[in-house]
């Protein structure tokens, strides 16, 4: 039986009424069902796609596509859903083999490095890449952080927490920044997960814009006096 049919609706229908024959159905559920099996061969292995115009709709010259002139009908099933996945494991993977073998490619390999270099040349590319970089990789604000922010909200001291990416200066992320007009900065961070020149470092590159850094770190934070001591450093510096 052939069906003819440039009709969404019909189409439909059509499934419908093949799925109350047993065979058809009994057909589709072993398909189903033996899918996922190991060794499973697909029922169109080694045939053309020809063989779907026997249905009558399909791959048929001349056919009119069912949403043909109606504009917005057909929705990406991901749209709005932010950072779903949508290449499997095997693509991801096959994706991975192609980069690596263009990569050996000496040609090609200096070709993108020039590419990259001059993309990340603009500042504005640039800020906006390490602030999604640093979004994505951290969970902000910090315990720290938290403390600090509370600490500015009760005493109303002229500082914006901007540890979320916002600011970027020589490729850095401060804390928190002035408002007042000053060139001040607030780093806050636990001395077991930085290098013991860890503040020389941020001083000596925030400098370089003119900017002067009070460090607040885990032992001042963890105190049960923090309040006090953190306030004198903010209000001293």
């Amino acid at each position: 039986m052939k069906y003819k049919t440039n009709s969404y609706s019909n189409k439909s229908l059509i499934m419908k009424n093949l799925w109350q024959q047993p065979e058809f159905r009994n057909k589709m559920v072993r398909m189903i069902r033996t899918r996922g099996d190991r060794g499973y061969i697909p029922w169109n292995k080694g045939k053309p796609h020809t063989v779907l115009k026997d249905m009558g709709y399909c791959f048929k010259k001349g056919n009119i596509p069912w949403n043909k002139g109606k504009k917005g009908v057909q929705v990406a099933w991901n749209k709005g859903k932010k950072g779903v996945q949508v290449a499997n494991n095997i693509t991801r993977a096959k994706i991975s083999i192609i980069s690596k073998k263009l990569w050996q490619n000496e040609q090609y390999r200096k070709m993108m490095i020039i590419k990259h270099k001059k993309v990340w040349e603009n500042p504005e590319f640039k800020r906006k890449m390490l602030s999604i970089l640093l979004k994505s990789l951290f969970k902000r604000p910090t315990s720290f952080e938290k403390k600090i922010i509370d600490l500015i909200t009760k005493y109303n001291l002229p500082y914006k927490y901007v540890g979320n990416g916002q600011v970027i200066i020589d490729s850095l992320n401060p804390d928190f920044i002035n408002t007042d007009g000053q060139k001040i900065l607030i780093e806050s961070y636990c001395k077991y997960w930085h290098p013991n020149n860890y503040e020389e470092q941020r001083i000596k590159r925030f400098a370089k814009y003119g900017f002067k850094i009070i460090f607040l770190n885990d032992n001042d934070l963890k105190r049960e006096d923090w309040e006090q001591i953190c306030l004198n450093k903010i209000q001293n510096v």
